[in-house]
């Protein structure tokens, strides 16, 4: 408000004060009509000129750095489509990577040409590609350090050389899988039909060179001969020299002549060979 508008409203204050000595039904609105009226005036004319005179403000993109830790998420997103329920990916790198700036809008995205295959170290070089909303803006060999945390068998127990595995004897654990010796055996592995091929210590993990299958026949033990010829079957008893699953050749003694000779594992306890 102006100085001039002041100065009326001051006037029209000490009007209004000698009026209503004079007459009470004078009312104050109807003394400050006109300056009422000279302040919309006013202020409408304000308003109409800031809505004319204000610039329009085009909006501007965000930018953000593409880095190598988000093609890693990236990557281990992917990986884990693939991978067990009971098994979790992560992955770390070394490599150069210079960051790429995107716009907040950009669709960005990885293309991945190499198996899932880390060595035995966990160290895998994979081969990559990176688009940006579709299109291929450059390529990538990357080497990464893969740490594969699977749920595995524990041992609780030392188990001996021969015991046919028991879950009993065992206890799942999270680990991960490069960072121990051997091929560690995951919890999802059926193990019916394993046994200890040598002694393993309590605490432990359970790998695959820890077992070997059950033996359908064994070293020492007596068994069914079958000899074949043609369409007749002679069928004898013999001593197995060695263990053997089904399907491999074993050495057999003729427990009458002790003469040796090799037959193949048909069955338990039973092997066969042909005349």
């Amino acid at each position: 408000m102006n100085i001039k508008i002041q100065q009326i409203i001051m006037v029209s204050l000490a009007s209004f004060t000698a009026l209503s000595a004079v007459a009470g039904n004078v009312s104050l609105g109807s003394i400050l009509a006109p300056v009422n009226s000279v302040v919309l005036a006013k202020a409408a004319t304000s308003q109409i000129h800031t809505v004319k005179s204000s610039p329009v403000v085009e909006r501007k993109l965000k930018v953000d750095w593409l880095r190598l830790d988000d093609v890693l998420a990236r990557l281990e997103y992917l990986l884990s489509a693939d991978l067990s329920e009971n098994s979790t990916v992560s992955l770390a790198s070394r490599s150069r990577w210079d960051a790429v700036k995107i716009n907040e809008a950009t669709i960005w995205d990885i293309e991945l040409h190499t198996p899932f295959a880390p060595d035995s170290r966990g160290r895998w070089y994979p081969s990559i590609n990176l688009l940006l909303d579709g299109e291929v803006i450059s390529k990538h060999r990357l080497t990464i350090d893969v740490a594969l945390f699977r749920k595995v068998w524990m041992v609780e127990q030392r188990i001996n050389r021969g015991v046919a595995l028991d879950t009993e004897l065992l206890k799942p654990v999270v680990r991960d899988i490069f960072s121990e010796r051997g091929l560690t055996i995951p919890t999802s592995e059926d193990l019916s039909g394993y046994e200890l091929d040598r002694s393993v210590a309590r605490g432990a993990l359970l790998a695959w060179d820890d077992l070997r299958q059950q033996p359908h026949v064994r070293r020492n033990a007596l068994v069914d001969v079958l000899a074949q010829s043609g369409s007749i079957t002679v069928r004898m008893r013999g001593r197995c020299m060695e263990d053997g699953v089904v399907g491999e050749l074993v050495t057999i003694r003729n427990v009458d002549t002790n003469r040796e000779f090799s037959a193949q594992v048909a069955s338990t306890g039973t092997v066969r060979f042909e005349l």
